[in-house]
């Protein structure tokens, strides 16, 4: 049973308590983020049952139910904006858009974040990675030396700079790595 059917059987019980009690439970739970809670206190004040009439106050319930994801108050919204019922369709439509796109954008800020804090953890990676390598290259290992050529190359982990990159691919390639003989050949050339 859904809220308003529970008020009419409350009402036909004539339960005034109870329904002070279900009235009060509703706003705790309303309070609390409930969305469905939010939509039953909503039709409380819509329908003045154990508060005071306030069709305002219902619609904001129903919008902040509807922000919760609630497609139930977002479609009761739009049948009583429908309906001409006290509610402008334009008013219910603009805050429903307005409720829509902040709540996307929050999501989108926090996705932003979420972002930023990856990168930065990677560039962090990066950088304790290109130290290690270059503790294995300065030791002369040929693919540590090879692999600090790259970082140098690619800016990852330190900063860009080909010169550095082409000396560490000379050490690694006066080493024998094959692989840093071709590097540093084309890094030469794109110098000239």
């Amino acid at each position: 049973m859904d809220c308003p059917e529970a008020l009419a059987s409350l009402e036909e019980a004539n339960l005034a308590s109870l329904k002070e009690y279900a009235d009060d439970y509703w706003r705790q739970a309303a309070n609390k983020w409930h969305a469905e809670a939010k939509c039953c206190l909503a039709h409380c004040y819509w329908h003045g049952s154990g508060v005071e009439e306030n069709q305002e106050a219902a619609c904001n319930l129903l919008l902040e139910a509807a922000k919760l994801g609630n497609t139930k108050a977002r479609d009761e919204l739009l049948a009583l904006a429908e309906s001409g019922n006290g509610v402008a369709k334009s008013t219910v439509v603009f805050r429903l858009t307005t409720r829509v796109e902040q709540t996307m954008e929050q999501q989108l800020s926090a996705a932003g974040k979420e972002q930023r804090i990856e990168e930065n953890l990677k560039r962090e990676n990066l950088k304790r990675e290109a130290k290690n390598i270059e503790k294995a290259a300065k030791k002369g290992s040929p693919g540590a030396q090879y692999r600090l050529g790259q970082c140098y190359e690619q800016g990852k982990g330190v900063a860009q700079d080909p010169t550095r990159a082409l000396l560490w691919y000379q050490k690694a390639a006066d080493q024998g790595h094959e692989e840093a003989k071709r590097e540093a050949s084309k890094l030469r050339l794109s110098a000239k």
